[in-house]
């Protein structure tokens, strides 16, 4: 409706929340060509990426103007906070090196008048405050005791829905290590699918069968709705007992509770508190596979960042459902596109994703021109086109090539190393680290035999 309206100035506040893929794509298409002025206020780093040209950054009490994207802001950021911090360095070594002369020569009348002068330049010193960013550094890792089997779970003709299947039987093969994204349009049954894998509600049919030493950690967005009298130091303290308050605060300090923050009242906590408090109980259950849905929801840029830092060096299974692209790209290594017909998956990031369905329409568009092409025996029109097409569709291919044989010769050099590794005796004699060198090459490999297979696809197209 305001869109219609073909406004001179569009003022949006989060205005991607509540939106599936589909249609935050057709609104990065319109406000790409809207003509007039835009100030947008997001969290939603990807659409930021497509849509702004300059950047107002509001943290801690001052405002920085940034020209760019999203990418070019934090390069710029970076480089802002680097400079302030030598500018700080600089001047507090100037500032201890005067308060040294005047410690030392105040007292004595041949120096007095030379110290009295370093003392006035001190008192006219406009101080730098020392300069910090809001992602404040949160060492958070979600950890466990003990990994999966290679099989984690075998997914076999599940049909979910509540009292009618929402869509067509799903099939899926879950393997240690993976980082599956779920995605696909509102109501299409994401958080469904995913409430079934974890036994959160009844499959309507088919079959569910899970590997060996599976430990799972769930995590849905309503969970940050949830409500309590207690404190936030209390509330964790309840459900582990045994734990010591210091290591309690350990813990919560990660997820950017500190100091007096604890004794925060839950209900008087924001959505975005409240999400950080579950994870972090989420990382104390140390589990092996993490079922998470909608885990940014709620979550301001310097959370997510902490929350991707922490799920990518995750050396367990996890399968999320988002629609945060630029979490997913950062984080999946497998994209489940669920539709009507059960769903496709694709073995690889948020892009390559974009890459296969962008060739898929082009092999379409091809067809379907191939076709026109007959009906209307324009046999000329048609080769030019067809030509075009298999081109555009050629050096897509030949890219994804290219990058395929970087990841394979990465993933062999790797290998290599870990062999020569394993060969030195500080490592053979000690069976942790050999162990998980074992683990991590093991893990390589599988990457690797991944790899060896999309590209043996790519060559055969």
């Amino acid at each position: 409706q305001m869109l219609l309206e073909d406004p001179d100035l569009l003022l949006l506040d989060e205005p991607t929340n509540h939106l599936d893929m589909e249609t935050t794509q057709w609104l990065e298409s319109y406000l790409n060509y809207f003509k007039g002025a835009i100030i947008i206020i997001s969290h939603d780093r990807y659409f930021l990426d497509k849509i702004v040209t300059q950047i107002y950054d509001v943290a801690l009490g001052d405002v920085q103007h940034y020209v760019g994207n999203y990418g070019q802001f934090i390069t710029q950021r970076d480089k802002y906070y680097e400079k302030r911090m030598q500018e700080y360095e600089n001047q507090q070594a100037e500032i201890k090196k005067l308060e040294t002369f005047v410690d030392k020569n105040i007292a004595r009348a041949s120096t007095s008048g030379m110290a009295k002068s370093r003392r006035k330049m001190l008192e006219k010193i406009e101080r730098i405050d020392k300069p910090l960013l809001d992602a404040r550094s949160a060492n958070i890792q979600f950890d466990f005791d003990r990994n999966t089997g290679n099989d984690v779970f075998h997914i076999k003709h599940l049909t979910i829905g509540y009292e009618q299947p929402i869509t067509q039987p799903i099939d899926l093969e879950v393997t240690k290590g993976d980082h599956v994204a779920i995605i696909g349009p509102n109501g299409i049954g994401k958080s469904t699918l995913i409430k079934t894998i974890a036994e959160r509600q009844p499959a309507l049919g088919g079959k569910i069968t899970t590997g060996a030493n599976l430990k799972i950690g769930y995590y849905d967005q309503k969970q940050a709705e949830f409500k309590s009298t207690a404190t936030i130091l209390d509330y964790v303290w309840d459900q582990y007992p045994s734990m010591n308050e210091k290591d309690i605060r350990a813990v919560l300090g990660r997820f950017l509770f500190v100091q007096e923050d604890v004794k925060k009242i839950i209900n008087d906590l924001s959505g975005g508190e409240k999400a950080r408090l579950q994870l972090a109980l989420l990382m104390l259950e140390r589990n092996n596979v993490l079922i998470l849905d909608e885990p940014t929801n709620h979550l301001d840029i310097d959370s997510k960042e902490m929350l991707e830092q922490a799920l990518s060096q995750f050396q367990g299974t996890i399968l999320f459902v988002s629609h945060d692209r630029y979490f997913i790209n950062q984080l999946a290594n497998k994209v489940l596109n669920i539709d009507e017909s059960g769903g496709q998956l694709y073995l690889g990031d948020y892009q390559y994703f974009l890459d296969k369905v962008e060739e898929q329409q082009a092999l379409a568009q091809h067809q379907a021109t191939n076709d026109s092409a007959t009906e209307q025996h324009d046999t000329t029109t048609n080769n030019y086109t067809s030509q075009k097409e298999q081109k555009k569709l050629q050096r897509q291919i030949t890219r994804q090539i290219e990058q395929c044989e970087q990841d394979i010769e990465t993933y062999e050099a790797q290998i290599d190393d870990i062999d020569v590794q394993l060969t030195q005796p500080e490592v053979y004699s000690d069976p942790e680290k050999a162990n998980a060198l074992a683990i991590e090459k093991q893990q390589t490999e599988q990457q690797l035999e991944q790899a060896l297979e999309l590209w043996e696809e790519l060559q055969e197209k």
